[in-house]
């Protein structure tokens, strides 16, 4: 068993959930967990592609440039240089959140906000490590969309909407990843897991 005798050695690294219950299926069809992790990664490369692609028309309403963008972040220079890492290449999921973050800004609507918990979640279910980026990222992506865009303020009953909408998709993902949390943090802090300055410079 991976590192025994410790206990809950699975928190000692990212969880991969998302990554897993999609692998689940391909598993037990194919029998090859090899093949599943190799369709994983390139699943990851598409879905990069095509986040990229779909947040950046709607910015810009270029397909063109969408495609552009989409290639440009699928091949990037941190994505190439972490082939063996699943966790960090599944960060895919921040594109498709940040498009939905842009609809739901602009509508207003449950049904964006929904899809936007459904992406953010699949983001930090992918990879604790890129959680942080993924929700620093969304928080800054609201406050300069909002202060940079007259268009989106509306009245006072547009921003209580939105604060409601934002609020419960906040109030759902803190519920949804707290149990695993709270895991993570007594682990930590019973077997003294830290990084030092230096480390996390380097």
């Amino acid at each position: 068993p991976l590192f025994a005798p410790f206990r809950e050695a699975l928190l000692f690294h990212d969880h991969l959930l998302a990554q897993g219950l999609l692998a689940w299926p391909l598993v037990r069809l194919t029998g090859n967990p090899v093949l599943a992790a190799n369709l994983l990664l390139l699943a990851s490369f598409v879905l990069t592609a095509l986040g990229g692609l779909l947040l950046c028309q709607r910015l810009t309403g270029s397909l063109a440039a969408g495609g552009i963008v989409g290639l440009a972040i699928a091949f990037s220079p941190f994505r190439l240089a972490h082939l063996s890492h699943l966790n960090l290449l599944w960060l895919h999921w921040l594109p498709f959140a940040l498009l939905f973050l842009e609809r739901t800004l602009e509508t207003r609507r449950w049904r964006d906000a929904g899809l936007l918990a459904l992406f953010s979640n699949l983001l930090f279910f992918s990879s604790y490590n890129l959680a942080p980026l993924g929700a620093l990222t969304l928080v800054l992506w609201t406050g300069v969309r909002l202060a940079t865009e007259p268009r989106l303020w509306g009245g006072a009953r547009h921003w209580r909407r939105l604060g409601v909408l934002l609020g419960t998709v906040a109030a759902v993902t803190f519920a949804l990843h707290l149990p695993l949390g709270l895991r993570y943090l007594a682990v930590s802090e019973r077997l003294g897991f830290t990084r030092t300055p230096d480390e996390v410079r380097t």
